[in-house]
């Protein structure tokens, strides 16, 4: 059979905001499906959906926004829905137009932050998931066809500004990753099929940071005090504009890798800081400084 019909990557809708910088998405269904052999037979007489779970996600480069939206610790699904969309290819090899493509929508459980990335002289990355759950009513995902995409007014990109680490800067900086740290499940009864409530379990979010310089860094070992990773935003044409965006909190620095080095490359080193709970801030504060 010929291909009739090709979907595409498309924007992000989370509660009223729109987001773009998508550079992916998925929607993947785990179901544990029940078939064993009994009776000294080789295949099963019966088989069972045991449980389904749902974890969308998607990739964004658009950090400002994302944040904003859902924050470092995430959000509920039931007070700013995820919608996912899969946009039309049109005929010609193009994008089709109009009210015709197709949206997922999760409306119980949680969104959260997963990982944050960048390199030197990259663009930032940001990716989250979907901890979804059945309120009772409606179908976990509700899949919806003949859909207009939402309408984005623009997409920023963010890169690497500055790190201070435990109240230490760190020099000549190579890359950063955030690793959110929320430990959550969802949690079911009954032998239903699907979970229906969230359970976050912990929060420990870890950044890890690789500069080109460790004469600087020796202080770190084992340093308690206060982390920033400052990213600005790239103005259109390759300059930087005014607006820059501060990840702070506050916990402990060590080294990971004292010294990496390849031929013909130099070497870096490799810190982390585990941030912790000042008893009223999250781990993570997100301040727009614009």
């Amino acid at each position: 059979m010929s291909v009739q019909t090709l979907h595409y990557l498309a924007p992000v809708k989370i509660g009223t905001t729109n987001l773009g910088g998508i550079t992916a998405t998925d929607d993947p269904l785990q179901n544990d499906i029940r078939d064993e052999p009994a009776s000294g037979e080789l295949t099963a007489r019966i088989q069972a959906l045991v449980s389904q779970k749902l974890t969308p996600s998607f990739t964004t480069q658009d950090i400002a926004a994302a944040l904003a939206a859902c924050g470092s610790v995430g959000v509920s699904l039931v007070t700013k829905p995820l919608k996912l969309y899969a946009q039309l290819g049109a005929d010609d090899g193009r994008r089709a137009s109009g009210t015709v493509h197709r949206m997922f929508t999760y409306q119980h459980g949680l969104l959260l932050p997963e990982s944050l990335d960048c390199n030197h002289r990259g663009d930032c990355s940001l990716s989250y998931r979907g901890l979804v759950t059945y309120d009772g009513a409606h179908d976990p995902v509700v899949i919806s066809e003949n859909q207009a995409l939402p309408t984005i007014s623009g997409t920023t990109l963010w890169t690497l500004a500055s790190v201070t680490l435990a109240g230490v800067p760190i020099p000549q900086l190579q890359n950063v990753r955030i690793s959110f740290g929320i430990k959550a499940e969802g949690e079911g009864a009954d032998s239903d099929i699907w979970d229906t409530k969230p359970s976050v379990s912990a929060i420990q979010p870890v950044i890890s940071v690789t500069g080109s310089k460790s004469s600087a860094l020796l202080a770190l070992l084992g340093a308690t005090g206060n982390t920033s990773i400052v990213f600005r935003e790239r103005a259109d044409g390759g300059t930087f504009s005014s607006h820059t965006l501060t990840l702070s909190g506050s916990g402990m620095a060590n080294f990971t890798n004292l010294f990496k080095a390849a031929t013909g490359k130099p070497g870096d080193v490799t810190l982390e800081a585990r941030l912790k709970y000042d008893g009223v801030n999250n781990p993570i504060v997100v301040t727009q400084n614009w």
